[in-house]
């Protein structure tokens, strides 16, 4: 994933929360690694009809951006101004997500 180095993981951690949370998403950073519990992934939900997308606070900037951009991948972003170096990674995204769900279910024999 090319990410312009004039832009610091954190900055863009910040325009991709800022860029889902005009899309209606609260992002929300939370501790998903417990010993006692079922672990959880990171993930957009809906909760009394409002979207939230739950991150693991412990998650590398890397990581955050990866989560960031796929999530924002299953989003209509045609009508939202994004920086084009961010919309060609989540164009990326998207495109790494129709891959596996395409390759999904097919018969592999």
């Amino acid at each position: 994933m090319f990410v312009s180095p004039a832009m610091e993981p954190a900055r863009l951690c910040e325009y991709l929360e800022d860029l889902l949370q005009r899309l209606g998403v609260t992002v929300r950073y939370e501790n998903l690694r417990t010993q006692h519990e079922v672990p959880a992934k990171s993930g957009l939900c809906v909760v009394a009809g409002h979207r939230y997308f739950f991150m693991d606070r412990k998650t590398d900037p890397a990581e955050r951006i990866s989560e960031l951009t796929a999530c924002l991948a299953q989003m209509d972003l045609s009508g939202v101004y994004i920086k084009p170096a961010i919309r060609e990674l989540v164009d990326c995204a998207r495109r790494k997500r129709e891959k596996q769900v395409s390759g999904h279910g097919k018969d592999k024999s």
